[in-house]
């Protein structure tokens, strides 16, 4: 995103505390809206389903399986969209 007018009129800046052992997902529309075959995204709650199921992983280890779950979701059909997953854990 670049600053201007709708980047500061959309943002809205949050301070939470961290909890011990947090993590944070970052990720791009390229993510949930990759398509299978059957042209169904992979979606939010597959991206919440791994995170709360594999939440004791690495931050790497995390990121690569969020990874690999969306490449065998989308099987045989090609990215349409550019991929971005960011995972950071907290030791706070």
């Amino acid at each position: 995103m670049e600053r201007g007018p709708i980047f500061d009129q959309e943002l809205e800046e949050l301070k939470r505390p961290l909890d011990r052992n947090s993590i944070f997902v970052f990720y791009s529309d390229g993510l949930t809206e990759a398509m299978n075959e059957r042209e169904m995204p992979f979606g939010e709650e597959t991206v919440f389903k791994i995170v709360k199921e594999k939440r004791n992983l690495s931050a790497r280890q995390l990121q690569q399986t969020i990874l690999t779950s969306v490449e065998e979701f989308r099987g045989a059909t090609e990215q349409n969209d550019a991929l971005t997953v960011v995972v950071v854990e907290s030791s706070v």
